[in-house]
């Protein structure tokens, strides 16, 4: 689960700069940034980097976000070492990234101590440290970064780098699904579903999963398809599971293909 929010943030930014490109003339952008607007520097590298209106060209991209970054324009830092720790554009290179999410990270950038911690709790060009990865995901949590609180909260419920506490990982998970992300939701249907912290309550959970499936969070999907194949929680119906398992596996899910495979040779179900 952890590893999913680093191109779901990605996107996440790129959707911000659009945003603001689509008000801004890209000449002004060049012409600030000549003058020395770093911010104008960043936003016009995610445009090439992007090919958002004109022709893509990631080396000019990468050329832009390092213009930025050297000169203290500490989110190019982070969105470059992002693009490090992919090999997008650039060799992938664990521990550039690394260097870059420090510097965006150290000068109060959330986003910056967020991709650095998913380095340490991934053990990518790190040791893996589930201590450090916590103590980078609190402070993004407390930040801006909702999605950190949701990674936060699954050390507490797996006992990762801290001790077991389905409590702390349910008021964390609690954060992120009120902040519109979609695996924290995810993640406390699951609390629910198991009875993890709380009383074990189906009905909660399927409420969770369906605020989750609806935004297209192909493992919610695949659980609400488990419901209703089983009736938990819900009235059993093999129609609606084969719906959900469908759903899930369109977006990406084995999990939910094996389900609806599953469903097919057990129930009278035409495909």
């Amino acid at each position: 689960m952890i590893k999913k929010y680093q191109s779901y943030l990605l996107s996440v930014i790129m959707i911000f700069c659009c945003h603001y490109l689509w008000a801004t003339d890209i000449d002004k952008l060049q012409t600030e940034c000549n003058q020395g607007k770093m911010e104008s520097c960043g936003t016009l590298a995610i445009v090439y980097h992007t090919g958002d209106s004109i022709p893509q060209n990631k080396s000019k991209a990468k050329e832009l976000f390092e213009k930025a970054c050297v000169n203290k324009d500490f989110w190019s830092c982070g969105t470059l070492g992002s693009l490090y720790e992919k090999g997008d554009g650039v060799p992938q290179d664990y521990s550039k990234a690394k260097e870059l999410y420090e510097q965006s990270c150290n000068s109060n950038i959330d986003l910056g101590c967020f991709y650095l911690g998913l380095l340490y709790a991934n053990g990518r060009g790190v040791k893996q440290d589930y201590i450090k990865a916590k103590q980078l995901y609190e402070k993004s949590c407390n930040g801006s970064i909702i999605e950190s609180c949701t990674n936060l909260g699954l050390l507490y419920e797996k006992g990762n780098g801290v001790k077991q506490d389905y409590r702390q990982a349910k008021k964390l998970y609690e954060k992120s699904c009120n902040g519109n992300d979609t695996l924290g939701c995810t993640s406390l249907g699951g609390l629910y579903l198991n009875g993890n912290g709380v009383q074990q309550d189906y009905i909660k959970a399927k409420k969770l999963f369906e605020k989750s499936c609806d935004k297209k969070e192909r493992i919610s999907c695949n659980v609400l398809g488990t419901l209703y194949a089983e009736g938990k929680g819900v009235t059993q119906n093999q129609i609606k599971a084969k719906e959900y398992f469908e759903k899930s596996c369109q977006l990406g899910a084995n999990a939910g293909c094996t389900n609806l495979n599953i469903l097919y040779k057990n129930q009278n179900i035409d495909k």
